[in-house]
């Protein structure tokens, strides 16, 4: 069932009766940092205000009739309570919520969902530990409740929704949130842009580094975890040899990844789709180059040997 502090998040104080109440122990830690046993009672409610512990968030704190509530946890469908202080079953009491600690967690909530938003929107980067995007964008827009936790109604800006755990350059009006949207949006294409040109630069660098090598010639190799298929040809294009046999890749050492080969077009037609058959991958290629997505990066030695067998082939029947 979804208990009172769920159907409505900014209740502080409500009128309720006492279900069951039983003997039992809190173990807590002391001010001395070592575990301490309490002694009190597990109070069952026929409803809630406080929100038990769950979800990944913590419990409500607050008061049954001025008695301190130190824990709430759930049980199946009820919450228990736990104070050190009993409560005849029947009693009618007055819940009251710690409500300090109770909008903390609310703002810290939200605040949680429009961070785990904006770096799965405009990095990609996806959440390992906090509750999924997609929610946040209803909480948002319909107000949404009901959920594993509760979620503070939206006010005018986005500062009554995270308050203090919010960026201050999100505290704007609800009449000011496309603006704020469109200034992020520009910001973060300006970013890339500027990343780009930072992986061509390098790109560039690298293609000069690799040609000036002594151990330049026959093939050359080499791995990064970031870059894309731009950035592997820019250093093809660099280097600009027929002569010599280049196998690029970017991504995870281990995992998926892309690759490229690049060098004399009658080698590179033998041999690239051997090399995307060895990483467990597909590509396709023309005039001196083959590239595609590989499965397994981990047996880019494996594709280093074929390589280097096919040079000494070549060398010994000239």
């Amino acid at each position: 069932m979804a208990f009172r502090c769920q159907r409505d998040s900014y209740a502080r104080e409500f009128t309720t009766t006492v279900v069951s109440c039983r003997p039992a122990e809190l173990q807590t830690e002391g001010s001395n940092g070592k575990k301490e046993v309490l002694s009190g009672f597990q109070v069952v409610l026929e409803d809630t205000l406080l929100f038990p512990e769950g979800g990944g968030q913590p419990d409500d704190h607050g008061t049954i009739n001025d008695i301190s509530v130190l824990r709430v946890t759930r049980r199946g469908a009820q919450a228990d309570h736990f104070t050190q202080t009993a409560l005849a079953p029947g009693t009618e009491v007055q819940v009251r919520v710690d409500w300090e600690r109770r909008f903390d967690h609310m703002q810290q909530h939200s605040g949680q969902h429009l961070i785990t938003a904006v770096a799965d929107h405009l990095f990609g980067l996806k959440t390992t530990s906090w509750v999924g995007v997609l929610k946040f964008f209803f909480f948002f827009f319909f107000k949404k409740e009901g959920h594993h936790g509760y979620t503070p109604h939206p006010k005018s800006s986005l500062e009554s929704w995270a308050g203090d755990h919010t960026p201050l350059s999100c505290r704007c009006g609800a009449e000011d949130h496309v603006e704020a949207v469109k200034k992020l949006q520009n910001s973060t294409k300006l970013l890339q842009k500027n990343n780009l040109n930072l992986l061509r630069d390098l790109a560039v660098h690298i293609a000069h580094s690799l040609r000036n090598s002594p151990d330049w010639g026959g093939v050359v190799t080499l791995h990064r975890k970031e870059g894309d298929s731009e950035f592997m040809n820019i250093i093809a294009n660099e280097i600009g040899s027929e002569e010599t046999l280049l196998f690029l890749t970017v991504g995870d050492e281990k995992g998926a990844g892309l690759f490229l080969l690049a060098g004399p077009a009658e080698a590179v037609e033998t041999l690239g789709p051997r090399v995307a058959e060895v990483l467990e991958g597909k590509g396709a290629g023309k005039k001196g180059r083959f590239q595609g997505k590989a499965t397994k990066m981990s047996r880019r030695a494996e594709v280093q040997a074929l390589l280097q067998d096919y040079i000494s082939t070549q060398s010994a029947e000239e």
